[in-house]
């Protein structure tokens, strides 16, 4: 009898551990399907200041550490509500989506992360090319892959989705930056 108490104690356990399992990944693949933001390392980015330049190059906004000064139009220090917008979006699985231009370099938006006035992370956009450029790696841009016609392969999607398009450019539009775009008209947004 003592040996059928411990077999039912045993397979008490193994079920429960099997139904918290199933929980935890039922969770996490709602979480991922849902759009729910991938951890990213700019969310874990040690910085007290971001700003947001308004250019217009094939260069990124900072190069071998160095901010691109001659190119900048216009800065703008963001505020809490703006840093937190940007993550809401640049993190999320939704934002990206498409193909990117592989041979386009035209970018118009950086943001740039400051610790004591050294750059710590940065991120060069082009609406133009549909993609963002950035020094830390995002998770979210390699989440999704599409079916390259042209070659016949699949890819990474992590040019810009509609959706993340229309918030890179809601962002411009709220800075007044010259790469906002009124109609988003392209051949990304069809």
């Amino acid at each position: 009898m003592p040996l059928l108490a411990e077999f039912i104690t045993n397979m008490k356990k193994k079920l429960i551990l099997f139904l918290v399992c199933g929980v935890f990944l039922s969770l996490a693949q709602t979480s991922f399907q849902s759009g729910k933001n991938l951890p990213g390392p700019y969310k874990y980015l040690k910085y007290d200041k971001v700003i947001a330049y308004d250019y217009f190059s094939n260069k990124n906004i900072v190069e071998d550490g160095k901010l691109n000064e001659s190119l900048i139009k216009k800065k703008v220090i963001l505020t809490s509500a703006q840093i937190d917008t940007l993550h809401s979006f640049i993190f999320n699985i939704k934002t990206y989506g498409a193909l990117r231009e592989y041979t386009c370099y035209r970018n118009c938006l950086g943001i740039v992360y400051y610790l004591n006035n050294n750059i710590v992370a940065h991120m060069s956009v082009s609406i133009e090319c549909n993609y963002l450029s950035s020094s830390l790696n995002i998770p979210a841009m390699e989440y999704s892959k599409v079916k390259n016609k042209e070659i016949n392969q699949f890819m990474n999607a992590n040019g810009f989705s509609k959706i993340g398009r229309m918030k890179i450019n809601q962002l411009s539009k709220e800075l007044k930056f010259s790469c906002y775009n009124d109609s988003l008209k392209s051949k990304w947004d069809k």
